[in-house]
């Protein structure tokens, strides 16, 4: 196992944990804070360090294939669950009156609308799946950015077209299929990029082996703690509704410290182990993303069922029995039906 894909397992296993225990109902608003603060932007700068740069036109078939077709298959099959479990079992809460435009129109425009939340218009069946789309949409304008040939000129690019989103989102003005949110995350995705090309992260990994624990546990500490009081200071943040919370720096500054925090982390843990199970859940962070809510929906009812109060120890054993839950599922995508999950399998990297 090599170094950089070590880590790297580690951070989007760490990721993708947070993402199942952030969405979980009843958690601790300062924690949930701190969580919102990075986990998303961790995934979308793993996602520009891993970019091998293509032309705009390859770089959209390559999506479409590792992201906008899973989407939508994932999106039809949690439309099928949600139907009979949510819509057919709570008329309380869904408008039977108007039944098909309920059950099919609006979830409907759901999925081709893309964004992770519900319009006057839509009903998004899985909102998790936003991320698909909104990492979808910065690749590409990422890869329209480098044409440009400049480092500077891309770098100073992105950081206008962050700019001029922060304000766009200050009118109330909603873009769809989560352009904004795309634009919102392109500075994480570029970071993640220029990192990947200047080698700098593999340093780190040569710093923080197992002999240097401390040291490694140490600045994880410290870049946990930026995140934790910039989070306190910040309040609620959100790619996919657009919230920046108090201040846009303080949005970008606790999503860097926050992914520094998972590097460091993760960087020492690959190298102290990295089982199987790691690197399939990092294999599998889709079918995870696309299933996890129905998933956790069979923790909660069995929670339910025994009137078991959620705190903070429950809250992320569960999340832990969740992803191992989804390890089976991931065998059988990657084994079956690549599709599903981009067309990695356990080749994959």
């Amino acid at each position: 196992m090599s170094e950089r894909k070590g880590w790297i397992d580690w951070a989007r296993a760490i990721g993708i944990w947070l993402v199942v225990f952030g969405h979980l109902p009843g958690g601790n608003v300062a924690v949930t804070n701190v969580i919102y603060a990075f986990h998303m932007p961790l995934f979308f700068f793993l996602s520009g360090f891993l970019l091998k740069p293509k032309s705009v036109l390859e770089t959209a078939r390559f999506g479409v294939s590792r992201l906008l077709i899973p989407y939508a298959i994932f999106y039809l099959i949690t439309w099928v669950w949600w139907f009979f479990v949510g819509f057919m079992r709570h008329p309380e809460i869904y408008d039977h009156s108007n039944f098909f435009q309920e059950a099919f129109v609006r979830p409907f425009f759901g999925m081709l609308l893309g964004v992770g939340y519900h319009t006057d218009l839509s009903t998004m069946i899985n909102i998790p799946l936003w991320f698909l789309v909104g990492v979808f949409e910065t690749s590409i304008i990422f890869s329209m950015l480098c044409s440009l040939k400049s480092g500077a000129l891309v770098a100073a690019s992105v950081l206008f077209l962050a700019v001029g989103q922060y304000f766009q989102s200050r009118t109330g003005a909603d873009l769809l299929w989560s352009v904004d949110s795309s634009i919102m995350a392109l500075p994480f995705y570029a970071i993640g990029y220029y990192c990947s090309r200047a080698k700098s992260l593999h340093g780190v990994a040569k710093v923080f082996n197992a002999r240097s624990g401390p040291l490694a546990f140490m600045a994880m500490l410290g870049f946990l703690s930026v995140t934790v009081a910039v989070a306190m200071t910040n309040g609620r943040v959100d790619i996919n509704g657009m919230v920046y919370g108090n201040s846009p720096i303080l949005f970008y500054a606790g999503g860097i410290s926050g992914i520094l925090a998972v590097i460091c982390l993760a960087t020492v843990l690959s190298r102290i182990m990295e089982p199987e199970s790691i690197i399939q859940v990092s294999r599998g962070t889709i079918v995870i993303l696309g299933l996890h809510a129905a998933v956790t929906g069979l923790f909660l009812s069995i929670m339910n069922a025994f009137s078991l109060h959620y705190n903070l120890v429950i809250s992320a054993t569960i999340s832990c029995l969740v992803l191992m839950t989804c390890l089976p599922l991931i065998h059988f995508v990657e084994m079956k039906l690549p599709i599903l999950n981009g067309r990695r399998t356990s080749s994959s990297t």
